[in-house]
């Protein structure tokens, strides 16, 4: 009879703990949907912008065109390593997850600054 109620007790427990574990699971995916969302949101922006400068440089000429292609270029450039980060990050979780998350947030703040710099 002990063997049968520690037996049913552990099972509990196990359930219990099965039911945490998905609600943080489910926590987790809600979060990484949502940084996810965000990230694609600033790079559509990035496009627009991207859009707007190759425009600026098409009624440009000589050295200031020139300085304003390189810049386009690298903007490019760094656009396409954040979308190849976002998507690594899709099917990544834990410690690989918050890995690309850094790398992600340190790519989108250099693409800004640039983008500010374009500007000046």
């Amino acid at each position: 009879m002990r063997r049968y109620a520690l037996l049913v007790m552990f099972m509990f427990v196990a359930a219990v703990l099965l039911c945490a574990c998905g609600k943080s699971d489910q926590a987790a995916q809600t979060e990484k949907e949502t940084y996810f969302k965000q990230v694609e949101g600033k790079l559509a922006g990035f496009d627009k912008k991207l859009a707007d400068l190759k425009a600026k440089s098409g009624q440009m000429s000589g050295a200031a065109k020139t300085q304003l292609d390189t810049l386009i270029k690298a903007l490019a450039e760094r656009q396409a390593m954040a979308r190849k980060g976002l998507n690594d990050l899709k099917g990544s979780t834990g410690v690989v997850f918050d890995d690309l998350q850094s790398y992600l947030n340190t790519m989108l703040r250099q693409i800004e600054e640039m983008f500010q710099k374009a500007a000046a």
